[in-house]
């Protein structure tokens, strides 16, 4: 089989990216008056900021105890400092690449040489899984509140379909037919997702929950580092799950930039506030992400020096 090299494809995995990204940058800068939220933002108060940072790291600690969870249970190697490692080098990666999925390599490079990739990526499946059924079970109990909210309806149509989704795939795993004697089938090797609809995993999935309310709170917090006129309320710790969920569809940015603004504008609008208060938010919560993953960066330049 001929393998097409890399400098030819990924260019042209890379640019229609770049276009979705250019365009959403123009709207937003269209729709936000950018002199008002540079305002807000050159009165940022520190002590919030510093604040912010602490709970993004919290974020992390989070993130690395539910994907350690599902190493151990896949039998991988290292403890939870190797998975908070592995966390910090996704971030960092995914600050500078224009998918998540291939800042993914930031978390297959924290285990040692020789450490079976397919199990690795195995373990990231499962945590993306977990994930995103939080984000989906989450969605669905959020409906009642988002019915009574300013959202369109076909907004509210979509909400509670990555749920149906997710229960198809639940009842898809569940009943898996047996492997052909001597064969592996497509199925039997998907066969490991059936850790996500144990009893043990029950736990995991309310993690998964903490955390999607946990950039809510980030939110929240970030609102407190713009100098503002008006108070923010506390509804957008429960609004911002449902942007997570609309992100989690949308992953065409370098770290979220752009895309987490547009959600943001859009899902968020609810609440009353002015865009550039949101996006001024939004620009905080992501500066706040990037600052604390620049850890990540002595893990690879260690790694290199190994090497």
């Amino acid at each position: 089989m001929d393998v097409v090299p890399e400098t030819e494809t990924q260019p042209r995995r890379t640019w229609p990216r770049l276009v979705v990204a250019l365009v959403i940058g123009v709207v937003l800068a269209l729709r936000v008056d950018a002199r008002a939220v540079l305002e807000l933002l050159r009165g940022a108060r520190a002590p919030f900021f510093l604040l912010l940072l602490v709970v993004n790291l919290g974020a992390y600690a989070l993130m690395a105890l539910r994907w350690g969870s599902f190493c151990r249970s896949l039998g991988l190697p290292g403890g939870y400092l190797d998975h908070l490692r592995g966390v910090f080098l996704f971030q960092v990666t995914s600050q500078v690449v224009p998918s998540p999925w291939i800042g993914e390599a930031g978390r297959l490079a924290s285990f040692p040489a020789g450490t079976s990739k397919k199990t690795i990526f195995k373990s990231i499946l499962l945590d993306r899984f977990s994930n995103q059924m939080a984000l989906a079970l989450g969605a669905l109990l959020l409906l009642p509140y988002a019915a009574g909210l300013d959202y369109p309806r076909w907004f509210l149509v979509l909400l509670p379909l990555p749920a149906a989704l997710l229960a198809v795939a639940v009842l898809w795993v569940r009943r898996r037919p047996a492997a052909v004697a001597g064969e592996r089938s497509w199925r039997d090797r998907m066969s490991f997702l059936s850790e996500l609809v144990r009893p043990r995993a029950v736990p995991l999935l309310g993690l998964g929950a903490v955390l999607s309310l946990w950039l809510g709170v980030e939110f929240y917090v970030a609102s407190l580092v713009l100098p503002l006129a008006e108070e923010v309320p506390l509804e957008i710790v429960v609004l911002v799950p449902l942007m997570l969920l609309v992100l989690s569809l949308m992953p065409i940015s370098f770290g979220d930039w752009g895309t987490r603004e547009a959600c943001a504008l859009f899902v968020l609008a609810p609440l009353g506030l002015s865009a550039e208060v949101l996006l001024g938010t939004s620009i905080l919560v992501g500066l706040a992400n990037t600052l604390c993953s620049l850890p990540g960066l002595i893990w690879i330049l260690r790694g290199r020096r190994a090497r």
